[in-house]
């Protein structure tokens, strides 16, 4: 700045040919020249401070929403169904059905559970008819 503006005998020529040698020229370093006030109307602020709270919080709880809908999926189809299927072959198996069988291509604990109660179903069923075998050998 104080190139142009410090002294006139340093300023380059083109500046010196257009505006001449009696203004803009003297400025000393550090020294404070003019100041220069910006606003900002507050109103615009805040509407706009409002307007991208009401969006963020907008997305956040749709993408809240979605996330949760898409666990609740999960779980139900994962966990829920698979218990809800064991339960009612449980029930059944409880009032005497003993051929309705169940299989799962599962790895999981879930899986686990329905091959054990395979296996006691099975079970029930060959000690069902030993001792249907025995009662009827007793019975002659």
């Amino acid at each position: 700045c104080l190139v142009c503006h410090g002294v006139p005998e340093e300023a380059p020529k083109e500046i010196i040919d257009k505006y001449g040698k009696s203004s803009g020229f003297g400025y000393v370093s550090g020294e404070v020249v003019g100041a220069s006030v910006v606003g900002v109307p507050i109103n615009n602020v805040n509407r706009i401070v409002i307007q991208r709270s009401l969006i963020a919080f907008a997305v956040f709880s749709i993408l809240f929403w979605a996330i949760f809908f898409i666990i609740d999926r999960l779980v139900y189809m994962l966990l829920l169904k698979p218990i809800v299927k064991i339960s009612r072959l449980a029930r059944s198996v409880s009032e005497g059905n003993l051929e309705q069988s169940i299989s799962t291509k599962r790895e999981d604990e879930i899986g686990e559970l329905v091959k054990s109660f395979e296996l006691m179903r099975r079970s029930l069923v060959t000690a069902s008819k030993r001792i249907k075998r025995i009662s009827g050998q007793q019975n002659r």
